[in-house]
């Protein structure tokens, strides 16, 4: 018996048709500049086409409220941890500490 596709009957939600064909994820929901600390309303989640989905993007937004931006986001550009700058609050300093000239013993 040969088969064909007219044979079924085939029905799809839309909840299963978004998970084959887009993702949601979190993007700006505004400019955000360098070194801003993200607060909720600065985010939304998305739908996007999975071929256009970043690496390492966020799924949702409670773990970016509280961290600071590393860059400059443009709106409705995807969130990913490359886009995040140190952990604040931690009493570390964030780059090298100068200590001073270094003394150097010469030869006489």
């Amino acid at each position: 018996m040969d088969l064909s596709l007219a044979d079924f009957d085939l029905v799809i939600q839309p909840s299963e048709a978004v998970s084959i064909i887009g993702a949601l994820v979190v993007v700006a929901a505004q400019s955000i500049s360098a070194s801003t600390v993200i607060s909720p309303e600065m985010l939304k989640v998305v739908e996007k086409p999975k071929a256009q989905v970043i690496t390492g993007v966020f799924t949702d937004t409670a773990p970016l409220v509280g961290k600071m931006t590393a860059v400059a986001i443009a709106p409705d550009e995807q969130f990913s941890s490359a886009k995040l700058g140190p952990p604040l609050s931690t009493g570390q300093p964030i780059g090298p500490t100068y200590r001073g000239p270094a003394s150097v013993t010469t030869p006489h």
